[in-house]
Parts: structure tokens; sequence; C-alpha cells
């Protein structure tokens, strides 16, 4: 297995987060993911990505928003503070006229809730 680190969100070399990438040829389950993140030390988009898409959420990673500005200006990886960007369809929780929530509004609160407390544990894991 082939293991290259990107720095990502960033235009310079040691910049940004680094990012992991691994090309598979075979599909691996969350809990290889995690092993994986954590001896590489660095935090998985695919994490979280997995999380949302096992809720049956179409999940789209940097796509169509790439999230750079929000990432660069409350991220310092450096400093061990890292950055997280979730942008969630509004048609799943709200009527955009009349901004009434919608039925799916309690799913995805709930979905959104276990996801935070998923990935509070994942980062206790990797520390």
């Amino acid at each position: 297995m082939r293991i290259f680190v990107v720095d990502a969100f960033t235009d310079r070399p040691f910049g940004g987060n680094p990012a992991a990438v691994v090309l598979l040829d075979r599909v691996v389950d969350a809990a290889w993911m995690q092993r994986l993140a954590a001896e590489m030390k660095h935090s998985e988009t695919a994490f979280v990505r997995e999380r949302l898409a096992a809720c049956a959420y179409d999940v789209r990673v940097n796509d169509p928003f790439k999230g750079v500005e929000l990432v660069r200006a409350f991220a310092d990886p450096a400093a061990g503070r890292h950055s997280l960007q979730i942008e969630v369809d509004r048609a799943l929780y709200m009527d955009q006229k009349t901004l009434e929530k919608l039925p799916g509004f309690a799913r995805l609160q709930s979905d959104l809730a276990a996801l935070v407390k998923a990935v509070a544990g994942y980062v206790r894991a990797c520390v």
C-alpha cells in the first residue's frame, strides 16, 4: 500500500492541512480508515463522509464548494487546531420560501448530533 501526504487548502509546501491519500483497489470499512488516520495522525475527511453516507445522505467532498476560506480562516494545524466545514442542503430541513421546518429537520438534527459525538470520539482516539 502506498500512502501519499498532500498539503490541502494551501498553495505552499508544509502549509494548510496535511492529508493522507491512499489509492485502494478495494472498499475498506470505517474502522480501517480510523486506524490509518490514527497512524498518520491526520484528520480524515473520509471518516465524516462515510458517517454521513451511512445515514443515506448524498455526500460530496469539495463539490460544489471548496470551503477553503473558512478552513484557512479558522484552522491552525501547527497549533493543533483543525477545521471541518460541512455544508447542508437547506432543502433537507426547511422550505426555502416560507423558512418553515420540514419533516426532515428532526432527523438531520439527530444525525448531525450523532456525527459530532462520533467526531469527538474519533479525535480522542487519535490524540
